[in-house]
C-alpha cells in the first residue's frame, strides 16, 4: 500500500507544481518524503517487525551405509577464498539426495544415542509485522515472512557418523582388501567365542550366532568409519 501511495504522491506533486500550486506542491513533496522514510526504516531497520522462529521436521535417510553403519557425507568446496561444507542425505520419503550447503545458514549435527530415527530441522527466522497498521501500510513490500536466518540441525541416532567423500572413498577400497576381511574375521570369531564361553548354548542357536556375528561386523566396521573420520 506504501508503494502505491508514494506513486500517487509523485503524480499529485507534478500536478501541483505544474498548475502553480507551489505551497501545497511542497507540502505534498513532505508527506511523500515521510513515506520514503517509512519505507528505508522498513527495508532497512525492519520497522513494524517482529522475529518468529518457524520450525519444519523431516526423517532422513543416509546416502550411503556400511553394514548398517549410516554415513553423513560431507564435501569441502571453494568459492574463491571462501571454504564452504556440503552434507549429504536422503529424503526419507521419496529417497532423493538432499544436498545442503553451509552457505548463508548455519548447520549443526549432532549424535545421540536415544534418538531411533534420524532428522533433519529447519529453523527459519522471519521477519513478521505484529500490528494491522503496519500489515496495512506495507502491503506487497517483501519484508514480511522475510528471511534474516536459517540454521539446519541434523538430529542423528548413535549408529550415525560424519564422514567426508574423500575419507569414504579410501574407507571403501580399504575394506575390500584381503587383510582387512581377515582381521574382521578373525575380531567376530574371537568374539563368538567370548560369547560361548558365557553362554555354552549359543552353539545351538544359529539364528542368534549370525546376529551376533552381524552386530560384531557392525561394531568393528564403526570404528573404522571413526578412524576415517578424524
Amino acid at each position: 500500500m506504501l508503494l502505491i501511495i508514494i506513486v500517487l504522491l509523485v503524480v499529485l506533486a507534478v500536478y501541483l507544481f505544474y498548475k502553480n500550486r507551489t505551497y501545497l506542491g511542497i507540502f505534498t513533496l513532505i508527506i511523500l518524503l515521510a513515506g520514503q522514510g517509512l519505507l528505508l526504516l522498513d527495508s532497512i531497520y525492519h520497522f513494524g517487525t517482529e522475529q518468529y522462529i518457524v520450525t519444519s521436521t523431516k526423517r532422513i535417510n543416509p546416502v550411503t551405509s556400511i553394514k548398517g553403519n549410516k554415513v553423513l557425507i560431507t564435501e569441502k568446496l571453494k568459492e574463491g577464498k571462501t571454504s564452504y561444507t556440503a552434507y549429504g542425505t536422503k529424503e526419507k520419503s521419496n529417497g532423493k539426495t538432499v544436498v545442503i550447503l553451509n552457505k548463508q545458514k548455519q548447520i549443526n549435527v549432532n549424535f545421540s544415542a536415544k534418538q531411533r530415527s534420524a532428522y533433519q530441522i529447519t529453523e527459519n527466522k522471519e521477519y513478521r509485522y505484529t500490528n494491522r497498521f503496519a500489515k496495512f501500510i506495507y502491503t506487497g513490500i517483501t519484508n514480511n515472512k522475510q528471511l534474516k536466518d536459517q540454521t539446519i540441525k541434523y538430529q542423528l541416532t548413535s549408529n550415525w557418523y560424519r564422514l567426508s567423500k574423500a575419507a569414504l572413498k579410501k574407507l571403501a577400497k580399504n575394506l575390500k582388501t584381503k587383510t582387512t576381511q581377515q582381521k574382521i574375521k578373525i575380531y567376530v570369531a574371537n568374539k563368538i567365542m567370548q560369547e560361548v564361553k558365557k553362554n555354552p548354548k549359543l552353539l545351538s542357536n544359529k539364528k542368534k550366532i549370525q546376529q551376533l556375528k552381524n552386530n560384531f561386523v557392525k561394531k568393528y566396521i564403526g570404528r573404522m568409519i571413526e578412524r576415517a573420520a578424524v
